[in-house]
């Protein structure tokens, strides 16, 4: 989890583009999901929250991979339903919150 909470600060803070953004965030969801020291996370979170909070956590890591999926940099190319920076930086700030709140 701290890992997501550092990467989201990064793309906040415009250390990184949006587009880098995108492609680490997807690296670092699969690498979490394969490596021990994901579960290490997630076992610490596990034993230290509830798991209603557990649950509210996943539920926002899904709906950044989600927002991230609806992204569209480019207005001429974007459809209704997709999203554009402000919106991805707001659910993202939204996320890094809600994560600050359940894991510290």
């Amino acid at each position: 989890m701290s890992d997501y909470i550092k990467f989201l600060e990064e793309f906040l803070d415009k250390q990184i583009s949006n587009t880098e953004f995108e492609t680490r965030f997807y690296k670092i969801r699969d690498l979490s999901c394969r490596k021990d020291a994901g579960w290490e996370d997630m076992l610490y979170i596990i034993d230290n929250l509830k798991l209603e909070q557990f649950q509210g956590l996943l539920s926002m890591i899904s709906k950044l991979f989600t927002d991230l999926d609806v992204f569209e940099a480019d207005l001429l190319l974007r459809e209704d339903y997709e999203i554009d920076e402000e919106e991805l930086r707001y659910f993202t700030e939204e996320a890094l919150s809600k994560m600050k709140t359940y894991y510290y």
